[in-house]
Order: structure tokens, then C-alpha cells, then sequence
């Protein structure tokens, strides 16, 4: 779904307030599930059989509506259009939580190591080396690094030997 498609969908439906509740409460399930299934095969857990069926509930809604389109002499995945829904922005939410799960790159997946400040971020580590630790170098990362720093410089402190009374400081 592109930005154009949301916003026709907020136009058509932004004022069934009663109909947003619903779609909303079923996003957050979505998102859950999704997290929850990731997060436990990453930990090495057994996942839950209602979260399957969460995901599974949203793709036979939406794969029975997938269409194949031609766009620029591209094949893509598209909607059958003439009837939009609000919860179809679910649809290629869960097709993508499914192709990943059922995918190589599933082993990918790893759950970010700051849990000191409870980041408990999902990413998919692309890096090289395959080693990464943070969902960000730039938020978690920097700081737990700056963290470990600040610890070491502690400990360094404590074993400084005492200054000599009356000595000069070196």
C-alpha cells in the first residue's frame, strides 16, 4: 500500500469513528502477533498458536482480495480495487510478517541487546559480519556503548592509587 492509498482510505473512511475503533484494535493484535512471533523464535521459544492465527486471520482476508499488476513493466503485488476497506492496510502487513517468517532470511532477525533501557526492538541484521547488537547505532547502540565506557572509567577511578600526602599530584 502506498502513501496515495492510505490517504484515499483516511478520506473514505476517517469519519466512522465506531469502524477506525475496530481496525485500530485489530492493527494493535496484528502488531503484536507479529512481534511476539519474532521475538520468541529469536529467543528460541515455542510460539503461540493464537498468534499464527492472528496473522493467518488478516492474509485469507487479504490474499483472497492480492491481485498481480503490471506498473512501469514491472509485475507487483496490488488490491482488487473496487471495494476499499479500512482494515486492508493490515493485508500487506501480514503478507510480509508471513513471507519473512517462511523465509532464509528469517535467521536474520534479532532482538536489540539494550536492555538496560528495555529496547526490546526487532531488526533484521544485514551487516556484513552478521554480528550486530542494536536496532541502532545511532539510539541503543551509542549509548551502551557510552554506558560500558562511563562503567570502565569508574572502575579505573577506584584502582588510581591513593595521592601521597603532601606529594605534588604525579
Amino acid at each position: 500500500m502506498n502513501f496515495s492509498e492510505a490517504k484515499s482510505l483516511l478520506t473514505a473512511f476517517g469519519n466512522q469513528k465506531e469502524l477506525g475503533d475496530v481496525v485500530m484494535d485489530e492493527a494493535g493484535e496484528l502488531r503484536e502477533a507479529v512481534y511476539r512471533l519474532f521475538s520468541d523464535k529469536w529467543r528460541g521459544e515455542s510460539v503461540r498458536e493464537e498468534d499464527l492465527n492472528t496473522i493467518n486471520s488478516q492474509l485469507s482476508k487479504g490474499m483472497s482480495m492480492a491481485r498481480l499488476a503490471l506498473q512501469d513493466g514491472s509485475f507487483r503485488w496490488g488490491w482488487k480495487c473496487d471495494e476499499h476497506t479500512p482494515d486492508m492496510m493490515l493485508w500487506p502487513i501480514a503478507r510480509n510478517a508471513a513471507e519473512l517468517l517462511t523465509s532464509k532470511q528469517l535467521k536474520w532477525v534479532k532482538q536489540c541487546a539494550n536492555e538496560e533501557e528495555g529496547c526490546g526492538w526487532l531488526f533484521l541484521d544485514t551487516s556484513r559480519s552478521g554480528n550486530r547488537v542494536w536496532c541502532s547505532m545511532e539510539s541503543c547502540g551509542n549509548r551502551a556503548k557510552f554506558r560500558a565506557f562511563y562503567a570502565r572509567q569508574k572502575v579505573k577511578g577506584r584502582r588510581a592509587r591513593p595521592r601521597q600526602p603532601g606529594g605534588t599530584g604525579g
